[in-house]
């Protein structure tokens, strides 16, 4: 942009020498950077602030639109979308989140509802992560194209607690369930239901070991 060449060739020339801090708000901001009138030797209070540069003011950047190729963006670096409702901290490939990163979502009140920190694969979350929404869930596992795959650990903002295999976001194949009512289920799972061969034990300490189907039971079991 035609500021940032600006800006380097009033520092290498010197103008910046001598500039004092016009405006300090504690803890919030310092600024400065008023050339004609706010030299440490000529402060003019009246004007601080206004000032131009010996080589004139250039043309507003801001509204113009932005050619972005990609190819141009790779190795660390900080992105954050322009209405603020998403940061990402993190390793970057041609433009998109590769390797390890941490992405942040907001709402438009500016509060964080949940943040994935972990492993990334062309922008899609891959390999080992942790996701964590602000409710109180907290997910920690294998992810593959975007979503929830593999073994993985997930903490239910109602006191559940599962541990197990996912496929797609949910879970599939081998698992263990304990309910926040003291009930615990430890077998197979289909789609997010109880389906296959699992144990129920209840709270009070009775047991059921035999066959599910879409969370209910069905053909052999033994009821303890």
């Amino acid at each position: 942009p035609n500021s940032v060449k600006r800006f380097k060739i009033l520092i290498r020339s010197g103008e910046y020498n001598n500039v004092a801090f016009h405006r300090v708000i504690k803890n919030v901001l310092v600024q400065a950077g008023d050339l004609e009138f706010g030299k440490k030797d000529n402060l003019n209070y009246s004007y601080i602030g206004t000032g131009k540069s010996s080589l004139g003011t250039i043309d507003s950047e801001l509204d113009k639109p932005f050619d972005f190729k990609k190819g141009k963006i790779t190795g660390k670096g900080i992105m954050t979308s322009k209405n603020g409702q998403e940061v990402y901290e993190g390793d970057w490939l041609n433009a998109e989140k590769h390797g390890n990163g941490k992405l942040t979502l907001y709402n438009s009140n500016k509060e964080a509802t949940h943040s994935y920190e972990g492993e990334w694969d062309m922008d899609k979350r891959d390999g080992k992560g942790i996701l964590i929404t602000f409710n109180g869930e907290h997910y920690e596992g294998s992810w593959e194209d975007d979503v929830k795959s593999g073994f993985g650990e997930y903490d239910f903002s109602n006191g559940d607690r599962y541990v197990g295999k996912w496929k797609s976001d949910q879970f599939y194949g081998n698992g263990k369930m304990m309910y926040a009512n003291g009930d615990r289920y430890d077998g197979d799972w289909l789609n997010n239901l109880r389906h296959g061969n699992g144990v129920y034990t209840y709270s009070n300490g009775e047991q059921y070991d035999g066959i599910w189907q879409q969370n209910v039971k069905i053909g052999y079991g033994v009821q303890k």
